[in-house]
């Protein structure tokens, strides 16, 4: 994990912190007055615009799948299929609906049907680039 945020941190340098929540707390610490509503407000290290897609890789994911396909109440199926949703951003996810990668199931979840599309080692993945895998998601 620490690796993890030292590579994005390296990577990304200070534009990690392009909503300046930084110096918002540089600013109020003579006063001690710090901005913690208005920090936690800007700060998202995943922005909100994203879909879930569930990743069928085994099964018992798929047994759930085809449960909710058979009740079309998929509510109390939620909490179940936590582990098996991964998030994409709207233009991958539009990518997939695209390519016929994913299908909708009870009018409220996706499924990634093609799961060559998906890695257990390193998560989704796009080939659309010179197919080559690029990770998306681990």
């Amino acid at each position: 994990m620490d690796r993890y945020f030292e590579r994005l941190y390296s990577y990304e340098g200070d534009g990690l912190d392009k909503k300046k929540i930084l110096p918002s707390f540089e600013e109020r610490l003579k006063d001690i007055a710090f901005p913690f509503e208005d920090v936690a407000d800007a700060f998202n290290l995943i922005e909100n615009d994203t879909r879930d897609i569930i990743v069928p890789y085994d099964d018992k994911a798929r047994s759930i799948i085809k449960q909710i396909q058979q009740t079309g109440f998929p509510g109390k199926y939620v909490r179940n299929l936590q582990g098996y949703t991964v998030n994409v951003y709207v233009e991958e996810f539009k990518a997939l609906e695209r390519n016929n990668a994913i299908s909708s199931i009870a009018d409220r979840f996706f499924v990634l049907d093609k799961l060559d599309d998906y890695s257990e080692d390193t998560g989704l993945l796009n080939r659309k680039y010179n197919g080559e895998d690029l990770l998306l998601i681990a």
